[in-house]
């Protein structure tokens, strides 16, 4: 939410590099009155920044920019971080892993689809201008292996440059687990009666004996 205050309304928002009119109005839901505009963008939005990634979650941050409305100089700026818990890594029980990179303002040069694993050939099964999503089996790409007691870890980074995201799995070496067994008695197979053609055949002899066939 912005307040006006005493500069009037003669600026032109900015949201990070685009003037917020048009379609944006109605993407970020803005509203005003006399006295206040808001509005909602999404932290995965093309006009935030991504500030800092961790494995368990996502820091992004919203620019906005009030220029003059004849001179675009800047009038005032300020900025909004919020941190969102974020699944970042997904460690499935059939032996593969799950990571979603994304494009963060250290590395703006960065195009998400350049993202590889350690092992290069190992590219992302899908990417946009911001994310890229990385699938592949615990055995591949490079993944290494330790164990540490009852714990077995399987990890890979996802490289480009002077990027780097540390991508992790751990599994229970020796893991029990309680399960459920139920059973019902069924009755025994029953007869249906249905419907259909019954051929039937008589034959006459001399004797007093029929014969049906």
């Amino acid at each position: 939410m912005v307040t006006y205050g005493n500069m009037g309304r003669n600026w032109v928002p900015f949201v990070g590099s685009r003037e917020l009119g048009g379609s944006l109005l109605a993407l970020y839901k803005y509203n005003a009155n006399a006295t206040n505009f808001w509005m909602t963008v999404p932290y995965n939005s093309v006009d935030a920044t991504y500030e800092v990634i961790s494995s368990s979650g996502i820091r992004s941050r919203l620019d906005l920019t009030l220029k003059d409305i004849g001179t675009m100089v800047v009038e005032a700026d300020f900025s909004l971080s919020c941190s969102f818990p974020t699944k970042m890594i997904d460690c499935f029980t059939n032996g593969t892993m799950a990571a979603l990179a994304v494009k963060v303002e250290s590395v703006p040069s960065l195009s998400p689809s350049q993202l590889t694993l350690r092992d290069q050939s190992c590219r992302p099964l899908q990417s946009d201008a911001i994310n890229a999503v990385f699938y592949f089996n615990v055995n591949s790409c490079g993944t290494t292996r330790r164990f540490d007691n009852n714990l077995l870890t399987y990890e890979n980074e996802v490289l480009f440059t002077s990027y780097r995201l540390r991508v992790a799995c751990h599994y229970l070496v020796n893991d029990t687990k309680v399960v459920q067994f139920l059973y019902q008695n069924y009755p025994a197979p029953v007869v249906q009666p249905g419907l259909g053609d019954l051929a039937v055949i008589m034959r006459l002899a001399l004797g007093m004996t029929w014969q049906f066939k």
